[in-house]
C-alpha cells in the first residue's frame, strides 16, 4: 500500500466522522469500513476546518476517489451513477486506475 493511498484512507475516516451521520454510515458495509481503517495511516494527522463545508475542505485526489467510489456504490441513484461513469470515462484513467477502484475489489 502506498503512502498516498494510506493517507487518503485516513482522510476518508476523518471526513466520515465529521460529515456522515450513523444512518448514512450504516449504508456502507462494515467490510468496506474495516478495509479503510486497516489501510489508514494512523500517523497522518489530517485535520478538517470545522468552519468550512465538506466541499471547501482540503481533500486529496485519492480520498476524493475513494469517496466517489463509495458514493456511487451505496448512495447514488441510477441517473447519478450514469453521470459519474461519464465523468470518469472522460478522465485519464491512468491517473486513477488503481486508487479509484481498489476499494471496489472487496
Amino acid at each position: 500500500m502506498n503512502l498516498k493511498y494510506s493517507n487518503a484512507c485516513k482522510e476518508v475516516l476523518v471526513l466520515f466522522d465529521n460529515f456522515l451521520d450513523e444512518n448514512d454510515l450504516s449504508k456502507i458495509p462494515k467490510k468496506q469500513i474495516q478495509y479503510i481503517r486497516k489501510n489508514a495511516n494512523q500517523q497522518y494527522n489530517y485535520v478538517i476546518d470545522e468552519t468550512k463545508e465538506l466541499e471547501e475542505q482540503n481533500i486529496s485526489k485519492e480520498a476524493k476517489a475513494i469517496i466517489i467510489s463509495l458514493y456511487k456504490k451505496y448512495f447514488a441513484t441510477t441517473e447519478q451513477k450514469k453521470e459519474i461513469d461519464e465523468i470518469i470515462t472522460t478522465l485519464d484513467r491512468k491517473k486513477y486506475n488503481k486508487s479509484i477502484y481498489e476499494i471496489d475489489k472487496l
